[in-house]
């Protein structure tokens, strides 16, 4: 066992532990995942790449073990969001923004409150975000407050 260092799609850096000639490029993929939690899911990673290297990568190495495609133990690995090749629209962008966040604010899939990035308000509610026109009113901008959220919440959108 071996272990290299990933920067995770919430950019915090993390320790992998890995068997260097057998898991793959790949398989990183499905460590970093578990790390960072259950609401990022292994399609929102596009790829992975050396930081030492940028030519060690999914796209070229995939299938190879870390040692074919040419990292060593204590080596890292900086994960990259889906959409920098592939076409996204603005809200699944909005939403994946959101999903990091989330899993940030939570201290990954460890629940580490002691982590500087966790918070306690950590669940983002729709609900309480404020709603732009009353019911009905679509020509005129009555800027109000959501009616369900019970006013201004304390850290909106964030309970």
């Amino acid at each position: 066992m071996a272990t290299i260092k990933c920067k995770g799609l919430t950019g915090v850096v993390f320790d992998l532990t890995v068997t260097m000639g057998s898991t793959t490029m790949n398989g990183l993929t499905a460590l970093a995942q578990a790390i960072e939690g259950q609401e990022i899911t292994t399609t929102e990673y596009e790829e992975i790449v050396a930081t030492k290297d940028p030519s060690i990568n999914q796209t070229t190495n995939g299938n190879m073990d870390l040692l074919a495609a040419g990292l060593v133990e204590g080596d890292m690995v900086q994960c990259v969001p889906l959409g920098r090749t592939t076409s996204r629209t603005k809200r699944q962008r909005q939403e994946q923004i959101l999903k990091i966040a989330v899993t940030k604010r939570k201290g990954l899939a460890a629940g580490d409150t002691n982590a500087n990035y966790y918070r306690a308000l950590n669940t983002k509610t729709k609900g309480n975000l404020p709603t732009l026109y009353k019911a009905g009113d679509n020509r005129t901008a009555n800027v109000i407050d959501n009616d369900n959220s019970g006013g201004l919440v304390t850290g909106r959108p964030w309970t």
